[in-house]
């Protein structure tokens, strides 16, 4: 069996906003924003992994809040 990839975290927030879930997702103390755009079964609390389309991501300077 091929181990697990992405990063275990607890579902913080979910929002359904028509054909798209926004969720935030706690990753070890890191809050990550997530955008699904198919309908998940999510429910908040919940325990998931998520992987990181690197060519999807965009990423913001924790200072500034400028995308780096």
């Amino acid at each position: 069996m091929a181990p697990a990839q992405g990063m275990e975290g607890t579902v913080t927030l979910l929002e359904a906003t028509g054909s798209e879930i926004f969720a935030k997702v706690d990753c070890a103390g890191e809050e990550i924003a997530c955008l699904f755009r198919e309908r998940l079964p999510l429910k908040q609390g919940a325990q998931v992994r998520i992987e990181v389309d690197r060519a999807c991501a965009h990423l913001f300077d924790a200072k500034t809040g400028r995308r780096v």
